[in-house]
């Protein structure tokens, strides 16, 4: 698809890594990667949330939800940043379990780094290429 100003728009622009990462320099990220990692991280803090107020919550008769707002509560980025963790050890410790990733370290700049890899990188490059060329397909078929 050609728009207006004659740019082509194949329905990958939001899978190109070239937003900044927040707290790693030289580190990019896309638009999708930042969006499901929001929605994981709100997936398991709703599920925390109900799980410690579960009582309070199936027990109440009149919810007034006007002024729900994540600002001005201290725990919230603690809470944010548990929620963030976990979805990052679950999705490592299913490629470790499942996918044969390997574990290894790695010296750089004098400092040491614990790393997970595939363990045929060329079946990861292909899978990867599968899965966008999904995503491309679904997106010409629905748009």
């Amino acid at each position: 698809m050609v728009t207006k100003d004659k740019e082509f728009l194949t329905g990958m622009e939001y899978e190109v890594a070239k937003l900044q990462a927040d707290d790693v320099k030289g580190i990019k990220i896309s638009e999708s990667d930042r969006q499901e990692s929001l929605i994981e991280i709100a997936d398991n803090l709703f599920r925390f949330l109900y799980f410690k107020g579960k009582n309070s919550i199936e027990n109440a008769v009149d919810f007034d939800h006007e002024n729900i707002t994540p600002y001005n509560i201290d725990s919230f980025g603690e809470i944010t940043d548990l929620a963030n963790q976990r979805n990052l050890l679950v999705n490592m410790w299913g490629k470790y379990k499942y996918r044969e990733w390997k574990y290894e370290e790695i010296n750089k700049d004098d400092i040491n780094y614990g790393v997970f890899s595939p363990s045929l990188i060329n079946d990861y490059k292909k899978e990867n290429i599968g899965i966008n060329r999904y995503m491309y397909r679904d997106h010409i078929l629905h748009y």
